[in-house]
């Protein structure tokens, strides 16, 4: 069975802006009655990519161009591991793609839906407290 970090089992990476590791558990809302749990992948200022299992993937409406009426956004709920804390960051966002990993896992691209300021500034103040040369994955390609 493959890792959930496996760089070979992963699409291509086609963002603009600098994204970091970051391995936490979150939560996505789907509708008020149903919230599933995710694996943190990767998170950027304006995107993550989260493994979850097929069952919910799959549930999760793909608006990757948003040319058609937006759907419902999902929501979701990261508490960021710091310092002997965590720092919580709750935002709407919405799926950009999805990809199976394997039998057990999916991974899906959310980008996040303009949100509070407070809320933002807790995810910018959190990336920048993360070490560059240890996080930072990717900076500079086109999607």
């Amino acid at each position: 069975m493959s890792s959930p970090d496996d760089p070979q089992q992963a699409p291509p990476e086609r963002r603009d802006r600098q994204r970091f590791s970051v391995q936490c558990t979150a939560l996505v809302r789907l509708s008020p009655t149903l919230t599933f749990r995710v694996q943190l992948r990767n998170l950027s200022l304006r995107a993550a990519q989260v493994v979850c299992e097929p069952r919910y993937a799959l549930l999760v409406q793909i608006d990757p161009a948003a040319v058609r009426a937006k759907p419902q956004p999902l929501e979701i709920s990261i508490a960021l591991p710091g310092a002997g804390t965590t720092l919580g960051f709750t935002t709407a966002c919405r799926a950009l793609y999805r990809e199976q990993l394997s039998e057990q896992q999916m991974l899906l691209g959310l980008s996040f839906e303009p949100s509070l300021r407070s809320s933002q500034q807790v995810l910018s103040e959190y990336l920048a407290a993360l070490p560059n040369e240890a996080t930072l994955l990717h900076h500079g390609l086109n999607r």
